[in-house]
């Protein structure tokens, strides 16, 4: 029943001895390393796997052994295609009712999907962001060379009370009114 319901997980799911020799399997692990149950079955990982993947493996299974804490990670590993999967690994300590530890029970979740979908979103709310910033900073801008035509018709039209201003002064006051309402309506285009 056991093995059955181990069975069917995707995840990779393990059970391990204290000395490091696999006591069970479930099909997910089976496959993914293109073996069978009694191939792996009371072997570790130095006979399965080979050096850089034994060592990694033996060195976390000694810090659950040792300290009876959970461990974790999250790292890229190539399968037998050549192919990268991003997995969450956890190991936990077995431990029997007088508090002994007995082995260790470990899964590896393939979270490849996971990770590459956090990082489109990411990237598109970088791009979110940086649109958001554009955007600001346009409107900044915009707020910035629209206000100075319109202080410039604003004081012109002022000016253009005075009494004591002569014909010509007038025009050339309006001209400018006319030139600063012209950039205003570039400005809006």
């Amino acid at each position: 029943l056991i093995q059955a319901v181990i069975d069917a997980s995707s995840d990779l799911i393990y059970l391990k001895s204290e000395s490091g020799g696999y006591l069970q399997v479930n099909k997910a692990f089976c496959d993914y390393y293109q073996m069978t149950s009694e191939n792996i079955a009371g072997k570790t990982d130095i006979e399965l796997f080979g050096g850089k993947v034994s060592d990694h493996n033996a060195e976390s299974d000694n810090i659950v052994l040792s300290t009876g804490k959970v461990w974790t990670e999250q790292a890229w590993h190539t399968d037998s295609q050549c192919i990268d999967h991003k997995f969450e690994n956890r190991k936990m300590p077995l431990i029997t009712a007088d508090g002994r530890i007995f082995g260790l029970v470990g899964y590896a979740r393939d979270i490849t999907d996971i990770d590459r979908y956090t990082k489109q979103i990411k990237s598109a709310n970088d791009k979110l962001q940086e649109s958001d910033r554009l955007k600001l900073s346009f409107l900044v801008n915009l707020g910035h060379d629209i206000r100075l035509p319109i202080k410039s018709i604003i004081e012109y039209s002022d000016m253009l009370a005075d009494g004591d201003l002569t014909y010509d002064q007038r025009i050339e006051i309006i001209e400018m009114i006319q030139t600063n309402g012209n950039l205003l309506i570039d400005l809006v285009g």
